[in-house]
């Protein structure tokens, strides 16, 4: 049986280490109890301000680079066996990601490379960047009939009948459900709730994906709501430990795992979610100060 090998992408911004990249992976076979050493890391191209992770239709892992200060973005691809990234395209001048302040990607049903959505939390305003091998372009939707400002996390689903955005103000704790109409170039709440005000990490889950992972790293309580159709409902909380700076979710042997980081220390906790139940795995000390983490799956491996 052949398998895709499932990682973690890392790339520091700091002084000293700027562009310095790693790639981890995991041993996805039911007996591996640790993770695998790290399998790569190098210098790659410095000032990058935002990484995302997505699958190339070969099922070949897919890097998107933003440089929201110098206007630019390019395409990587993860070798076979994930000792490096190669670039295969680059373009100068998108001057949209100047405005991003938070970026949601967009899993296409049909499997094809997902698009990105940009944010601005000030007015609201969204724009879209479709990469392409050939060269990535950006869309602007919204505009003046954006979405609601002040969000400080956002998600992006595509469903049968359309996307769908999830968003939710830290500042006020107001979690909004959003659907894009009229071809993409409007947006209409579909319920709004008072959630927690506060500094939480929200992830979207990999399966489903209308349901998401909120923690709180002051107190370490996290919970999974579902995002239906007129409401939010609660699936199951639960108490893990304080601190983490990151929340990686991504799935593996058939379950939704989440990998916490801590940015200050490089202490890296994995927690396997298993219906009500949840249990750490994996305990493993990194080095701190990664400023940009993606799940991702690359090369294959027999097993």
């Amino acid at each position: 049986m052949t398998n895709h090998r499932p990682g973690l992408f890392a790339y520091k911004t700091e002084a000293h280490y700027d562009g310095l990249a790693a790639l981890d992976g995991f041993d996805p076979t039911p007996e591996a109890e640790e993770l695998s050493y790290e399998q790569w890391s190098e210098i790659l191209e410095p000032g990058w301000t935002d990484v995302q992770s997505f699958t190339y239709a070969d099922g070949h892992a897919g890097l998107l680079f933003v440089d929201r200060t110098g206007l630019r973005t390019a395409l990587g691809r993860v070798h076979e066996d994930g000792q490096g990234v190669e670039i295969v395209r680059r373009a100068d001048g998108t001057d949209a990601v100047a405005h991003w302040d938070l970026i949601g990607r967009i899993n296409r049903i049909d499997g094809s490379i997902p698009a990105l959505m940009g944010y601005e939390r000030e007015t609201g305003a969204t724009w879209m960047i479709a990469p392409d091998p050939t060269g990535p372009s950006a869309l602007r939707l919204g505009g003046p009939a954006g979405l609601p400002p002040e969000w400080a996390h956002i998600h992006v689903m595509e469903r049968p009948d359309g996307l769908v955005i999830f968003g939710q103000s830290e500042e006020s704790g107001r979690a909004q459900l959003m659907a894009a109409v009229d071809n993409e170039d409007h947006f209409l709440q579909i319920w709004e709730e008072e959630w927690r005000p506060g500094d939480t990490l929200i992830e979207l889950l990999p399966a489903p994906s209308s349901a998401v992972f909120v923690y709180d790293p002051g107190t370490g309580g996290w919970e999974i709501r579902a995002l239906g159709p007129t409401a939010s409902e609660l699936v199951t909380e639960g108490a893990w430990r304080t601190g983490w700076t990151v929340l990686l979710p991504f799935a593996m042997r058939g379950k939704n795992h989440i990998l916490g980081y801590d940015a200050e220390t490089g202490e890296v906790e994995v927690l396997q979610l298993d219906g009500e139940n949840a249990e750490v795995i994996w305990e493993f000390e990194w080095s701190e100060g990664w400023s940009v983490q993606r799940p991702l799956f690359w090369g294959s491996r027999k097993t």
